[in-house]
C-alpha cells in the first residue's frame, strides 16, 4: 500500500493528474503541498483559492 498524499504526487508529477484536483481531492492538503513542493512542483494555485 501507498499513502494517498505520495500516489497523488506520483500521479502530478506524470502529467496524469493536475495538482489543483490533487489538492482538491486529498484528506491531508497539508501533507500533499509540502510533498509537491518537495518535488518542485508549483503550488501557487492555493493562493489563488484563499
Amino acid at each position: 500500500m501507498m499513502p494517498l498524499n505520495d500516489g497523488l504526487v506520483g500521479l502530478v508529477q506524470s502529467g496524469v493528474v493536475d495538482a489543483l484536483e490533487a489538492y482538491r481531492r486529498t484528506t491531508d492538503r497539508g501533507g500533499l503541498l509540502a510533498a509537491l513542493k518537495r518535488q518542485g512542483v508549483d503550488t501557487s494555485f492555493v493562493e489563488k483559492l484563499a
